[in-house]
Parts: C-alpha cells; structure tokens; sequence
C-alpha cells in the first residue's frame, strides 16, 4: 500500500470497478512505528515516513466504502545469520533501502554487525492484516 501514489483513488475504483459483489479485500503490510527488525536510526525514519498507519489504511478503507473493516497484528519469530541479514539489507531487499547509497548501506550493515550481541540475530517480524468488505 505504502507504493500507491493515490491510494484514495486506487481504493474506490478497487471497490467499484475490480471487486466482485460480496468479496473481502484482505491488506497485508507492516506496521508504522511498532518494528523490531535490525535496523539504523536512518532506516527506521525512512520506514515511518513511507509506511502508512494502520488507522490510516483503516479511515481510507471507510472512506473509498468499504465496511466491515477489521486490523489485527500478527507477530512471528524470526531468526537470521548477521550475514545474511546485512547481505538482505545491502541487496535492497526492501524498497525503504533504495533510499541510500551503497556506501551508506555497507555503513549501516557494519552498525548492525558492530552492535549485533548475538549470531543470528532474533526479532519479531510483525504483520498487520486489514480485511474489508467491498459491497
């Protein structure tokens, strides 16, 4: 959702012009602010300057006429090797990286390797899941 230039726009015409009667629309994306993935200062106010909020997806949903709109979060564990981690990171694996250069990235992943108490590194991923009834 956070790639959609309108998502006003794109949301009203889903539910109008793509959805057949009585289908749910399931959103699956990440949360704003309440992350836990390894990551530098930078990164992280990249992620909440492009990801939208849950409540925000939620008012759009209403707004474009959707209903019965329901958020719930999801967390699982992960674990991965450092490498691997830094390997994901410096290859863009994610679009909030293409906002850096290569040397900003190999400095980040040095951060993370530098400041890393363990191998592999352990977090929660978490998953935010909206559902929408269309008409």
């Amino acid at each position: 959702m956070h790639h959609l230039e309108d998502r006003s726009r794109f949301l009203h015409a889903l539910r109008r012009n793509r959805l057949r009667p009585h289908a749910r629309l399931l959103i699956v994306t990440r949360p704003q602010v309440e992350i836990d993935y390894p990551l530098w200062p930078a990164a992280t106010a990249v992620w909440a300057a492009a990801q939208p909020a849950e409540a925000v997806l939620v008012e759009e949903l209403k707004l474009a006429g959707f209903t019965d709109v329901h958020a719930c979060t999801r967390a699982f564990a992960c674990s991965v090797p450092v490498d691997q981690w830094c390997g994901l990171i410096e290859s863009r694996f994610w679009s909030t990286f293409s906002n850096f250069t290569d040397e900003e990235l190999r400095a980040a992943t040095k951060e993370i390797r530098a400041r890393s108490s363990s191998d592999p590194l352990v977090f929660e991923d978490r998953i935010v899941l909206i559902s929408a009834q269309g008409e």
